[in-house]
């Protein structure tokens, strides 16, 4: 959910995120919506697309 919520507050879409990721926009969806499980290095990569730190992308 704080992933996508950062992608449209950057006005991101999901087909830029996911090529700057090397991923397909189908793919980069099912991260968003939590169906891909992601790793501590694909949650790095994100934020620096999304121009944050990953604990700003993560729910405690």
């Amino acid at each position: 959910m704080n992933i996508r919520l950062r992608r449209e507050n950057l006005h991101y879409s999901q087909e830029y995120v996911a090529s700057k990721l090397k991923l397909t926009q189908h793919a980069y969806s099912k991260i968003e919506c939590g169906v891909t499980k992601i790793t501590l290095e694909r949650l790095v990569q994100i934020s620096d697309v999304l121009l944050t730190l990953p604990s700003a992308l993560i729910e405690i």
